[in-house]
């Protein structure tokens, strides 16, 4: 694991500067901006040219193929925007919230420089017990008993 990346991490209060830098860039071939384009393309060809062309008496293939080009454009548009364009990338702003948050008590000592680990911490060996004397291994009284054995016993006594 690079330390590298850790000390900045630690650095910079859990965030990568560089990364949301990646993250923040949007570029134009993403899916919310195919599906605006065809939504922009539906309005203008449906709802704005076809009508324009309806008043003015222009040709029916005109018209006919203003709606199909504007309809199914539309759909053509936003279909393959939905599936084969990439998401626009989220920007982690979680990060920015939790640098002002209060530091717990337990971590927050003058004697430590910002971002450094906690003191190390010693458990004596007197907490832990040793094993009830006997034989540990025995695991007999772990095993439930079977419901069935009593009654086959008490039918094999009565033949």
């Amino acid at each position: 694991m690079p330390l590298e990346i850790v000390a900045q991490v630690v650095a910079n209060n859990g965030s990568l500067p560089f990364l949301q830098e990646l993250l923040s860039k949007e570029g134009w071939f993403t899916r919310k901006n195919g599906m605006k384009i065809s939504a922009i393309w539906f309005v203008l060809l449906v709802l704005i040219l076809l009508p324009l062309a309806g008043i003015s008496d222009a040709p029916d293939e005109v018209t006919e193929s203003l709606a199909i080009l504007g309809f199914f454009g539309a759909v053509l548009f936003f279909l393959v925007s939905w599936l084969f364009l990439p998401a626009t990338p989220k920007v982690m702003s979680g990060f920015t919230a939790q640098q002002n948050a209060p530091v717990p008590a337990q971590f927050a000592g003058a004697h430590r420089p910002q971002g450094a680990l906690p003191p190390q911490q010693a458990i004596p060996v007197d907490i832990y017990s040793a094993p009830r004397p006997g034989s540990w291994r025995e695991t007999n009284d772990l095993q439930p008993h079977s419901v069935t054995e009593g009654t086959t016993k008490f039918f094999n006594e009565k033949e």
